[in-house]
């Protein structure tokens, strides 16, 4: 019996004999090295060489180590084998999705930035914007600026005294006009004010106060029982809803301008499938034979010349530039799977009845946007409006720091800049 004050009184104790004790260490130690030895040797015979001595390189910066991280992840053929069907038992059973991917009701899906752009700190907030700034330097970035306001000022000052409007177009998340499939805990009943960022209305009202043009295309209520405005798994809005937008838009920009320089242009559409598992699906990685979630089919309204029958193309000379992001290449590019010659650029440039001018990058930030712009001979030369369309949650995500204009350069609003401080919006988007 062990004495009143023996601190290990009343715990049992567990007898291991060397002999077991050799066996579990050497068997735990052989699992944890046979993964990567016979990962090891497959690429060696395959490839002629192993992918894990790629470290060695190139100098250890963080980038470098980052991208050797990734290549190794891609080619992890344990990963390859377990993942899918772990993912597929963890969501289709339990409703556990990634650090990207959200299962909301009914099969719907969500990208998680957009979930913490509603949820998150205001994009205004000092404090967040210091740790925003922070990460992106020790992530590499030069000169990080992770203020939007500034920025979107920066240009607009710019374009202003290029003679040319800036037309800037925040697109919502899909989580704040689907927000009623997110989860049974938000009160859908009825009709409900879209949720976005705390600072999202102070920050385009501030915009609109300095004489930014800002079309906002958000609704300004959402009933639960109208059509979808974003695709089912997808991160992107749906082409119905889409051209809803740019029909808007379209209107907006006749309204503002006194004239659209350029051939006058005849488009007719051709409606056409097209069906594609959504992007917010295949981050959930679960496999080319999963069954959880299916191809989504949709129509597109194809943009064709009616003159020559050639689709929609950008043209670099027409008046109008649209600067955007995949919100702008869905229908537009093949390499989406959505289509090609039916997004936003083609419809506005239908709905305008003339060539428009385009750059648009997938996942690219403002930074890299305007620089593209900037590299051109004479950026703004024969414009007479930049619209700018980017995905509302980027407010707080990427780099802002405006470049056409030189680095680091930031104007102060002074509220007297000369643009009109009307303050477009669509009131109405029945869904």
């Amino acid at each position: 019996m062990s004495p009143p004050d023996d601190p290990a009184r009343g715990i049992l104790g567990t007898e291991v004999s060397r002999s077991l004790a050799h066996a579990i260490a050497i068997g735990f130690v052989g699992a944890i090295a046979a993964i990567p030895m016979v990962q090891a040797a497959v690429e060696l015979a395959c490839d002629g060489r192993i992918q894990a001595f790629k470290v060695f390189r190139g100098v250890p910066t963080r980038g470098h180590l980052a991208r050797f991280e990734k290549d190794l992840t891609a080619r992890s053929m344990a990963r390859r084998a377990v993942q899918p069907g772990l993912q597929a038992g963890l969501i289709g059973y339990l409703g556990f999705g990634t650090t990207r991917a959200i299962p909301g009701l009914d099969g719907w899906l969500f990208y998680r930035p957009g979930i913490d752009w509603v949820a998150g700190p205001g994009l205004l907030e000092p404090s967040w914007q210091t740790r925003h700034a922070r990460e992106m330097a020790e992530a590499g970035l030069v000169r990080p600026d992770p203020d939007p306001l500034a920025a979107i000022l920066a240009y607009h000052d710019d374009c202003r005294r290029a003679g040319v409007r800036l037309v800037v177009v925040p697109v919502p998340d899909k989580v704040s006009l689907e927000a009623h499939r997110l989860s049974h805990r938000f009160d859908a009943t009825g009709p409900y004010e879209p949720p976005t960022n705390e600072d999202y209305h102070k920050f385009v009202d501030e915009l609109r106060l300095s004489g930014v043009d800002v079309f906002d295309p958000t609704p300004e209520t959402i009933d639960p029982r109208g059509p979808d405005c974003f695709l089912k798994h997808d991160s992107h809005w749906t082409p119905e809803w889409m051209g809803e937008v740019t029909r808007a838009l379209a209107d907006h920009l006749k309204s503002v301008l006194p004239a659209i320089p350029g051939e006058a242009r005849s488009w007719r559409v051709e409606p056409t499938p097209a069906s594609r598992l959504g992007d917010v699906a295949q981050m959930l990685q679960l496999g080319d034979d999963q069954t959880l979630y299916p191809p989504q089919t949709v129509t597109i309204d194809r943009v064709i010349d009616a003159a020559n029958g050639r689709p929609f193309r950008p043209v670099e000379g027409a008046s109008i530039v649209l600067l955007g992001d995949s919100f702008s290449n869905i229908y537009s590019t093949p390499d989406l799977g959505w289509g090609d010659s039916a997004g936003l650029p083609a419809q506005l440039a239908r709905r305008l009845g003339r060539d428009i001018d385009v750059i648009a990058r997938n996942g690219a930030d403002a930074q890299a946007i305007w620089a593209e712009l900037a590299r051109r001979p004479d950026p703004l030369g024969g414009k007479v409006a930049v619209v700018w369309a980017f995905a509302d949650r980027k407010l707080t995500r990427g780099n802002w720091g405006a470049v056409l204009a030189g680095p680091g350069r930031r104007p102060a609003p002074d509220g007297k800049i000369g643009m009109d401080r009307n303050r477009p919006r669509m009131k109405e988007l029945t869904r």
